[in-house]
């Protein structure tokens, strides 16, 4: 098994060959993980089938049991990953941001993993509202629909800027080494 390592804002590494890959580790199933969790399915245009159900399994699922079931199975499905070893999921009501924390044995060794998923709560008023939009009866209602999807559509990218940000400054660099940038970590 094989991936390619990410810098620390994300991206590929290049320029140092066999170096920029991680190679039948604990560290290589754990960028699998963390990059199939961050892959919206339908989102890749060549397969999609590919990548986490967010929108079809969790967004708009209040509880907590039907989502952890959801990201479970998921985990459970990729490439290196044996057992999960613990599980625990939170869900900040104000921010509604889901922060998933598991310990997986892979075909390694065990690895840790955290992986936070602030935007959900934004995209789920996104969905609810871009239906809204569509299906509102009177025109007071769309005009309202209208204004909160509007308004989280435009904060959506600028809580995300922030965020990067806040993170790249709080964070030590080695910290960094094996997750993806919000809200992709």
């Amino acid at each position: 098994m094989r991936y390619r390592k990410l810098s620390t804002t994300g991206d590929y590494k290049f320029g140092h060959g066999v170096a920029d890959f991680l190679v039948d580790s604990p560290a290589c199933v754990a960028q699998a993980v963390l990059t199939g969790l961050n892959l919206y399915r339908g989102d890749y245009f060549l397969d999609l089938t590919v990548g986490m159900p967010w929108k079809q399994d969790v967004v708009g699922k209040i509880t907590p049991p039907i989502y952890d079931t959801a990201i479970q199975q998921y985990v459970q499905g990729i490439q290196g990953v044996q057992s999960i070893v613990t599980y625990s999921s939170s869900l900040d009501p104000k921010t509604r941001a889901l922060t998933i924390r598991m310990v997986l044995a892979t075909i390694y060794g065990q690895v840790q993993i955290v992986a936070a998923a602030p935007f959900l709560g934004g995209f789920g008023i996104l969905t609810v509202t871009g239906y809204g939009l569509y299906y509102a009866g009177g025109e007071r209602l769309r005009a309202w629909t209208s204004w909160i999807h509007l308004a989280v559509g435009l904060a959506l990218p600028l809580l995300l800027i922030l965020h990067i940000w806040l993170g790249k400054r709080t964070r030590p660099a080695a910290q960094l080494q094996n997750v993806l940038p919000p809200w992709r970590n």
